[in-house]
């Protein structure tokens, strides 16, 4: 008798073990066959008309460009700027390429992400500029370029630390707790979490 009371719990755990597996199996095959349903839809969608999209049109007029400068590493990348804010563009970050497929057409898929990729070019470019006014001590140009980027893309971590050690070195930290609340409000995303950190940690170290 007392071999069956040994016995039997491990009996039990053994079939909840297998029960949890095949549960977990179910589950990822579900799963799977929603992916390859939805490649499957994706693979044969029709094309929509993107002629009149709302592309993304960069507000040049409130960037501080100089019509000329002696500060040649300066004026290189205001040119990259403006030559990146001349291609068409959109912000796509959040669909995946599939979902794209799906919602423009297979065909379409080529110039949809390119419009994407031009977007994250734009973005890179102003946050270059942006990082070497801070470098270099243009601190009133340096918050108009970044204050900028993040009303247009709050996927750059560094852009709001940065910001978030200017507003410090302004006597601003109170700015701080605005950045806070606007990255609070975007969507889950790889850099949200981080970006909360660093910007609680700088203000806390005010």
């Amino acid at each position: 008798m007392g071999m069956i009371f040994i016995i039997s719990p491990l009996i039990i755990l053994l079939i909840l073990r297998m029960w949890l597996n095949m549960s977990s199996k179910d589950k990822n095959d579900e799963i799977m066959e929603e992916f390859w349903a939805r490649e499957r839809e994706a693979r044969f969608a029709r094309n929509v008309d993107i002629s009149d999209l709302p592309l993304f049109t960069p507000d040049m007029e409130c960037l501080p460009f100089l019509k000329s400068s002696e500060d040649k590493k300066r004026s290189k990348l205001e040119a990259k700027v403006i030559s990146s804010a001349n291609e068409p563009m959109l912000d796509l970050h959040e669909f995946t390429n599939t979902d794209l497929k799906i919602k423009y057409g297979n065909g379409n898929f080529t110039t949809i992400s390119s419009y994407d990729q031009n977007f994250m070019y734009f973005t890179r470019d102003l946050f270059q500029w942006g990082k070497y006014l801070y470098e270099n001590d243009y601190t009133d140009d340096a918050l108009k370029v970044l204050e900028y980027l993040i009303s247009i893309t709050q996927d750059i971590v560094s852009a709001f630390t940065i910001l978030a050690k200017l507003y410090c070195d302004n006597e601003e930290p109170d700015k701080i707790t605005d950045l806070i609340k606007i990255v609070e409000s975007t969507k889950d995303s790889i850099t949200k979490q981080t970006t909360l950190r660093s910007l609680r940690n700088i203000i806390n170290s005010y």
